[in-house]
Parts: C-alpha cells; sequence; structure tokens
C-alpha cells in the first residue's frame, strides 16, 4: 500500500493510506463487533437500522456521533475507543460465552 493522505469525504478525518483503506472508526466498529461474536444482521436490528446500512458503517464511512454512542454501548466498549482508539477497547468472549 502506498503511504499518502486520505481524508473522509463525511467527516473530514485524515488517516494514512497504509493504517488501510477503511475509515479508522469503520475498521473499529468491526472489530468490536467481532469480539463480541455477534452478527451485524443481529446489531444492526438492535440499533434499529437496515444491515445493509450498518455493513456501510462497518465497511466504508462512520454512523452519525448520536448513533456512534448507542453502537458503543451495544458493543461494550467506550465511546472513546470507537471513536479515538482510546480507552476501553473490545474484550474477546470465550468459547462459553463469557468475558476472556
Amino acid at each position: 500500500r502506498r503511504d499518502r493522505l486520505t481524508a473522509c469525504a463525511r467527516c473530514g478525518y485524515s488517516w494514512r493510506m497504509t493504517e488501510g483503506a477503511h475509515h479508522p472508526i469503520s475498521r473499529r466498529i468491526a472489530q468490536a463487533r467481532a469480539a463480541t461474536g455477534r452478527t451485524s444482521h443481529s446489531v444492526a436490528l438492535e440499533l434499529g437500522t437496515h444491515p445493509s446500512q450498518f455493513s456501510r458503517w462497518e465497511h466504508k464511512h462512520p454512523p452519525p456521533v448520536g448513533t456512534l454512542a448507542t453502537l458503543a454501548k451495544i458493543l461494550g466498549v467506550s465511546m472513546d475507543w470507537l471513536a479515538y482508539g482510546e480507552g476501553e477497547g473490545p474484550v474477546a468472549r470465550t468459547a462459553q460465552g463469557g468475558r476472556a
């Protein structure tokens, strides 16, 4: 990957392409959801949004701030971690369904 600066057209957040093509918040949403063991469909339904919209948030552009706060609560992470990568992040679930 080329090391170039990319900016989100929606929010203006900038990051290096070496960090990946997806918005950093979107990557953290996907990481937190995967750590819970839940499907994107089940999280979307709990949020009250269409699964395709949730997929866009997880793979392209982050959701609005108000939704991000609700999503953090559903996924068991801090809003600061979802927004900035700081604070309490995801904890992987064990095979028995408890926290690792």
